[in-house]
């Protein structure tokens, strides 16, 4: 039983390194999807701040108005 161990050692070895760098590349993909996830409602987040405030601060509107008029 020992001689066969030692036979397939390398094997053995081989499977729990490429085991462990599939579960791995899981996790990152993981993690990158739930980064991108929260980095894109910050985004919707932040339009709708600036929406919020266009709508309750008519200065702020007009001030647009001027600066992108087209001419």
């Amino acid at each position: 039983m020992l001689n066969k161990l030692k036979q397939y050692w390398g094997y053995v070895v081989a499977g729990a390194i490429a085991l462990a760098y599939l579960i791995g590349i899981k996790k990152g993909k993981e993690h990158e999807k739930a980064h991108q996830t929260d980095t894109l409602l910050a985004h919707v987040e932040s339009g709708n701040r600036a929406r919020n405030r266009l709508n309750t601060d008519p200065a702020v509107r007009d001030q647009l108005h001027k600066k992108y008029r087209r001419k």
